[in-house]
């Protein structure tokens, strides 16, 4: 073959366009769902706040509870079990103070094979 034809290369070049026009539909969802995500984190952050300050309340009420304890009862078997589990309860408060975040961060391959074709193509020699 001397040439590609015309028609194979109108084919592709249409090829090409459909192409790019699913690529621009993947992009259109992806900003829709990245929106939507975003979303769902801010209300997620919204209730881990709200559990955060019920913890917070929790262990307030625990650190008074242990303090208006004697020093005897602090040092015994069982204060030092409370403590232990009072320790528990702060760590997984202090576990929430952080945000939750989440990312999409996975883009899709675009490759420019569809260009290297039309461009390949058009620049047959003579």
């Amino acid at each position: 073959m001397k040439k590609i034809k015309k028609a194979d290369i109108d084919r592709l070049a249409d090829l090409g366009r459909q192409f790019e026009e699913h690529l621009a539909a993947i992009d259109q969802i992806m900003a829709n769902a990245r929106s939507e995500i975003e979303d769902l984190v801010d209300k997620a952050n919204d209730v881990r706040k709200k559990a955060h300050g019920v913890i917070e309340d929790i262990t307030n009420e625990m650190d008074s509870y242990y303090d208006d304890r004697s020093e005897k009862w602090q040092e015994g078997d069982n204060g030092q079990a409370y403590q232990e589990w009072k320790n528990e309860v702060e760590q997984v408060r202090d576990d929430m103070d952080e945000d939750f975040t989440y990312e999409i961060t996975e883009d899709p391959e675009r490759g420019d094979w569809v260009q290297k074709i039309i461009d390949g193509v058009q620049d047959q020699p003579e």
